[in-house]
């Protein structure tokens, strides 16, 4: 096996097979467990707005436009 670091020679090593050796066969061998540690909270998932259907064909631009305007919320169309 080869290291190879950042301004340091290139490290020759060999690398132990847990499966051959007894001592870390017996470690890979324990049970996981039942309960860990987490480093974050579950949250919940993020609830979004169904997408509205859009047909090309029967819709202008347009209209698509007046569609958007019209589903905006109150504070939002004084800007638009």
């Amino acid at each position: 096996m080869l290291i190879f670091t950042a301004g340091n020679y290139t490290i020759y090593g060999r690398q132990i097979l847990h499966f051959l050796d007894p001592v870390f066969l017996k470690r890979a061998c324990l049970p996981s467990p039942v309960i860990s540690d987490r480093l974050y909270l579950e949250r919940e998932a993020p609830v979004h707005p169904e997408p509205v259907a859009f047909d090309q064909e029967s819709e202008s631009a347009a209209e698509a436009y007046k569609r958007y305007l019209y589903d905006l919320p109150d504070e939002l169309e004084e800007v638009a």
